[in-house]
């Protein structure tokens, strides 16, 4: 695996395609080719449906890296180009691909993946907000980026409650006969925002050690009377909240205090 693999990516295509190299360089080649076609239109603004003008769309703007462009060229020249098997023109046999062909396939991947956490690095040290975003826990350079991009300053919330709420941090309620009861988050809302803010929350409770000692106290206990994955889910809404905070009121991440018992 590469230094940096998006969220949206990590689990998918790649991952498998990375999987089953060593058992079906075919398997791996077709999984690949999905997965550039997936990051060439999700996050290079292709609008094509083939993958080969995907390719000239993205390179034409003379935006992107030198060595990244020759090696989307290069992607095209090799093997069974399609997004899906092609049959040959003189019989009824897939093409097979050509040795190797998975192996570059993966690596002009990783080049790309390379180019977008640099740019995502360069925007964080750029962006005053996102310094400022980058100071909570289990927030770095992708999520902050990510968050100011999809809300800006965050001033069409009222609340941090609010955003909790439009990305899908709450729990879902069935309520019958006047007792209450909370179930599962929600899969409505921004998916890709809160899986973000998940995997930074279940970083925090790993670490919680290494916390300020107001966060670790808050989750330890609450990790005494709950279930892990609860603990996860109600601090990745706490870190929602502390962003709009940050973001709406234009101030700096102040660690939670530690309560003191008399």
């Amino acid at each position: 695996m590469p230094k940096f693999c998006p969220s949206f990516i990590r689990t998918c295509d790649f991952f498998e395609a990375c999987t089953v190299l060593a058992d079906s360089a075919k398997a791996s080649a077709a999984l690949s080719r999905r997965c550039l076609q997936a990051i060439l239109k999700d996050k290079l603004g292709a609008k094509k449906k083939d993958l080969n003008d995907q390719i000239d769309e993205v390179i034409a703007p003379g935006t992107i890296p030198a060595h990244i462009a020759e090696g989307l060229h290069a992607v095209r020249n090799i093997g069974n180009f399609a997004a899906h098997p092609i049959k040959s023109t003189s019989t009824p046999s897939i093409v097979d691909v050509e040795p190797g062909e998975a192996e570059w396939n993966l690596e002009v991947i990783k080049m790309l993946f390379d180019q977008m956490d640099t740019v995502i690095q360069q925007r964080a040290r750029e962006d005053e907000a996102c310094q400022r975003l980058t100071t909570i826990p289990g927030v770095g350079p992708v999520t902050a980026t990510a968050l100011i991009a999809a809300i800006g300053n965050g001033t069409a919330f009222r609340k941090g409650r609010g955003l909790a709420a439009w990305i899908g941090m709450v729990p879902r309620e069935h309520s019958t006969g006047g007792k209450q009861r909370l179930l599962g988050i929600s899969k409505r809302g921004n998916a890709y925002l809160r899986t973000l803010f998940v995997q930074g929350a279940r970083s925090v409770v790993q670490q919680r050690h290494k916390q300020a000692p107001g966060l670790s106290q808050w989750s330890a206990q609450l990790l005494g009377r709950t279930h892990q994955n609860v603990v996860i889910v109600a601090l990745a809404n706490k870190l929602v909240r502390m962003a709009w905070a940050v973001l709406c009121k234009n101030e700096r991440y102040r660690a939670p205090v530690l309560a003191v018992t008399t």
